[in-house]
């Protein structure tokens, strides 16, 4: 006697008879598991933005603009057109000159500063900028590590994040193409790498100021007051009892504004958590949706096999095999879901860095691809099955033939 099939081939035939079935059930199912992969990974990236700013910097001096853009244009490596402020204001607190408060009080500049670092963007490197500096920023900023020079040379070289070396394998030696504002491109050799610092720092592309400054002279106009004596920022160490006088001098007194900066890390970070909740209870919602889709779906499908099913157990086929049988069917929607989904989260990424084009997230490393999303698929299909298989445990095979 010829031995019945095995209930997994089983599956497998009718999955591929009833193939534009099985298609709309994968793709609902793998649409679902892609969207909701892709916001988790943005909620994720979304919080490491702010939990990478470095925290050796107290405070940031730049042009009347918005907290959160100055925080990230000087910290993150954002590129944000918050334009320039004069570097008079910088020299003044570098050297330790006085501050003439309103009160009446004189107070040296070197008595509220640890430390004094000036920014000033000179152009890009894909999307991320790159900033003239001093020596400061090595010997202040970086923990005391062992540092690499910033001092302007015949020869200037380029001093970048360790993960320029890290995760985009650049070497010592090799020349990059600096953009500058006005659509030129301008080649410089790669002259060392920055420790490790474990925040934003590590993707940083730094320039001697002196280089910055004529880059910035040859590619712009010259500033109807200031001329080419700007800034892009200034970086501060600084005890919080000397931010308030300090910040009420120059926000009041000057065409510059001062921030604390963990004050608008808590500031973005607030709205950051309120948009992933938000996405989290998006993600809910959609797997709901889809969810009660794709049992709906199985559950038509296993009433259009009540026949064959009745006929089956008529035939001597167990309801165990049977339900293997539908079980098995199910594993298969959900392990194709699965892996259509990790093509479909790998395009809908690439498609949304483009069309946001925003660059925090244009340089932001996405998570390695989650394998988690194919299991996934299969419980949820497997969960989903689980209405058809108790339907069929309420199969009545006499009926069923004789309604026939």
């Amino acid at each position: 006697m010829r031995r019945p099939p095995s209930p997994w081939v089983m599956a497998w035939r009718h999955f591929v008879r009833q193939r534009l079935s099985s298609v709309v059930l994968t793709v609902s199912l793998s649409l679902a598991l892609a969207c909701g992969a892709l916001i988790v990974n943005l909620q994720k990236i979304l919080r490491d933005r702010y939990d990478s700013i470095p925290t050796s910097v107290q405070a940031v001096i730049g042009p009347k603009a918005g907290g959160a853009e100055l925080l990230l244009g000087s910290l993150h490596n954002e590129i944000w057109d918050i334009g320039v402020m004069p570097e008079n204001l910088y020299q003044t607190l570098a050297r330790g000159a006085d501050l003439h408060f309103e009160d009446g009080r004189n107070v040296s500049s070197r008595e509220l500063t640890q430390a004094v670092v000036p920014l000033l963007r000179a152009g890009k490197i894909g999307e991320t900028p790159v900033f003239g500096t001093t020596e400061e920023f090595g010997r202040l900023l970086l923990s005391g590590q062992k540092q690499t020079s910033l001092t302007p040379n015949a020869n200037p070289e380029l001093v970048l994040g360790a993960d320029w070396q890290k995760h985009r394998d650049f070497q010592i030696g090799q020349e990059l193409d600096v953009s500058v504002d006005q659509g030129t491109d301008r080649k410089i050799k790669i002259g060392a790498f920055l420790p490790i610092q474990g925040n934003a720092f590590d993707q940083s592309a730094l320039l001697p100021l002196a280089t910055a400054q004529q880059w910035w002279v040859a590619s712009h106009k010259p500033h109807p007051i200031w001329g080419s004596h700007v800034l892009s920022a200034v970086l501060l160490q600084l005890p919080p009892s000397a931010f308030p006088p300090l910040s009420s001098l120059i926000n009041d007194r000057s065409v510059s504004k001062a921030i604390w900066v963990a004050s608008e890390v808590a500031k973005v970070k607030r709205i950051s958590g309120s948009t992933a909740s938000l996405g989290g209870l998006v993600v809910v919602v959609v797997f709901l949706l889809v969810g009660f889709a794709v049992i709906g779906m199985l559950s038509i499908r296993a009433e259009t096999q009540q026949l064959s099913i009745a006929t089956l157990q008529a035939l001597g086929f167990s309801r165990l095999w049977i339900a293997k049988w539908l079980l098995g069917e199910a594993v298969l929607v959900g392990l194709c879901a699965g892996l259509v989904s990790l093509l479909l989260e790998f395009l809908g990424w690439e498609i949304l860095q483009t069309s946001l084009n925003d660059t925090w997230l244009l340089n932001a490393q996405k998570s390695p691809t989650d394998y988690g999303l194919v299991a996934a698929g299969v419980v949820f299909a497997i969960l989903a099955s689980g209405w058809p298989i108790w339907r069929l445990t309420q199969t009545r095979i006499h009926q069923e033939l004789k309604s026939s």
